[in-house]
């Protein structure tokens, strides 16, 4: 048994190349360097960054994050940028359509197929990102060595089993936000899958 999984990156602009490479410019507002997507191979497989589906790691570049996006993730769509939060991509082990652009997230891929994980990573900015939040949960888990705040609702809002979203303070102000929607059977195998890029974030800046 196999667990779906989609996985999103979200940033608050692109680079001109990543404009270019990632399509950002439709229905998006791409203007400074966020996010860097690349692929990377154990076995020095040739670079890929355009590709939607992949048969090694991707590593991924949020502002001052950088995640590794494991194998088994290997489909990939375009994200969106939107008033208050920006999606690089989508990453899941299921093939995926394009995502609605501004800001419709999970829901362009609904109802998610058994088995399917998809994942998001991105930054939420504007009014009131990075702010103090009073009624804000208590940071409940470390993330590149911050404190994060995690949280897991079953079955959420996603449209699978599983709705995971886990926010990540920024020195910047605002936001980094990982979001991910899992159906099952197997929503423990594809929890690992989650754990495992949540626990690859390492620091790509100071």
């Amino acid at each position: 048994m196999f667990a779906a999984l989609v996985l999103i990156v979200t940033a608050t602009a692109c680079s001109n190349d990543e404009a270019d490479r990632e399509h950002c410019g439709v229905g998006a507002s791409c203007s400074t360097t966020a996010v860097i997507d690349t692929t990377t191979s154990a076995t020095s497989q040739p670079t890929d960054t355009t590709s939607t589906a992949t048969s090694f790691s991707r590593t991924v570049s949020v502002q001052g994050l950088t995640f590794t996006i494991p194998a088994e993730l290997r489909f990939r769509t375009d994200g969106f940028a939107s008033t208050g939060e920006a999606v690089s991509g989508f990453y899941a082990n299921i093939p995926l359509g394009p995502a609605c652009s501004p800001g419709c997230g999970f829901s362009s891929f609904n109802p998610l197929p058994a088995g399917g994980v998809v994942v998001s990573l991105g930054v939420l900015s504007g009014f009131g990102a990075g702010g103090p939040d009073p009624a804000a949960p208590a940071p409940n888990i470390s993330i590149a060595g911050r404190a994060a705040v995690f949280s897991a609702d079953k079955p959420g809002t996603c449209g699978g089993d599983e709705t995971i979203n886990v926010r990540i303070p920024n020195p910047s102000g605002n936001e980094y936000i990982v979001r991910a929607c899992l159906r099952g059977p197997d929503l423990t195998a594809a929890e690992k899958t989650i754990q495992s890029v949540l626990a690859s974030a390492l620091p790509s800046g100071p």
